[in-house]
């Protein structure tokens, strides 16, 4: 009983005196109650300090994560702007490489057109300077003009510019040429053999004597075709002596040209006719003793040699 009684909880009394004479009032606490109250107190504030410590890593991890985010978006952003950058170089490049292959499609235009002019022109020989021009460009033509990989040499396009400028230049004057070696007499009237040649012969037809014949004739089949050796217009068509039919062009300059013994005449006086094209029918008429052409070449309405034309 005397240990129970000295194990017996200690209580303590708490004096509340208010203001002014009011009644004290007087709590009574066992040491048991003040021992739960300090402990949870110590609980409250220890929750409340691991909330707290825990609220601030959370508080502390979110802003990190924040400032990551906003770290990756300014990023994504410097993303966009270079890609758009990027997109922007990518377009710009395309239509330079649009331009850069539309010029060179104009440069092989360019290019085959002189070729092929070249090819048509009887003038422009191997020692043409015309010639040599065209060829030059071609020569020192750097590797993308002559339509390899633009890869492999950036050309401006003021370069390319540049030659095509002169190779249009050179273009215009084969044009040129081309034109004026149309009035030219280059075409062989007719497929045949030649029979008489320009200059003195025998009397083709006692055979008694020589005669100044200042033409060429040219056996072939009757009704063959002749073709009018250059561009001209007809100063006649018509049947003269000795001649028979014939016809006589004009090639400018002073040159003419005449087709004689003709058994057709197919244009008329005044006409225009392109080099090449049929003017009449292979025959005997006039001065002659047999089909054939008679074709005579003047240069102020004096007869030169045409030999050239044939060989």
């Amino acid at each position: 009983m005397v240990f129970d009684r000295q194990k017996k909880a200690k209580k303590y009394n708490i004096l509340i005196v208010p203001e002014r004479g009011n009644r004290t009032r007087k709590l009574n606490l066992s040491s048991l109650a003040i021992k739960g109250a300090v402990g949870f107190l110590l609980i409250a504030i220890i929750s409340t300090a691991l909330f707290i410590f825990d609220f601030s890593n959370r508080y502390k991890s979110l802003s990190e994560e924040a400032s990551a985010l906003k770290n990756k978006d300014e990023y994504i952003k410097v993303l966009e702007k270079d890609n758009k950058d990027k997109d922007t170089q990518i377009k710009s490049y395309k239509a330079y490489q649009a331009t850069i292959n539309n010029k060179m499609e104009e440069l092989n235009e360019l290019e085959q057109d002189i070729k092929d002019k070249l090819g048509k022109s009887s003038f422009l020989t191997d020692g043409s300077s015309l010639k040599d021009m065209a060829a030059a460009e071609y020569r020192h033509m750097p590797i993308p003009m002559q339509m390899s990989s633009i890869a492999e040499e950036q050309t401006s396009i003021e370069t390319i510019n540049n030659k095509i400028q002169s190779l249009t230049a050179i273009n215009k004057q084969l044009d040129k040429v081309l034109e004026k070696e149309q009035y030219v007499p280059s075409v062989v009237p007719c497929q045949g053999r030649i029979t008489s040649y320009f200059g003195m012969r025998a009397n083709p037809f006692d055979q008694r004597g020589d005669e100044n014949h200042p033409a060429i004739d040219i056996a072939c089949d009757y009704g063959t075709k002749i073709h009018a050796t250059a561009k001209g217009k007809v100063v006649y068509a018509e049947y003269r002596k000795g001649y028979g039919n014939c016809v006589c062009l004009d090639h400018g300059n002073g040159l003419t040209s005449l087709y004689g013994h003709a058994s057709k005449l197919l244009v008329e006086e005044g006409q225009v006719i392109n080099k090449g094209e049929v003017i009449a029918l292979v025959g005997s008429t006039g001065r002659s003793t047999g089909p054939h052409v008679h074709f005579e070449l003047r240069k102020d309405d004096v007869p030169i040699n045409p030999i050239k034309i044939f060989k």
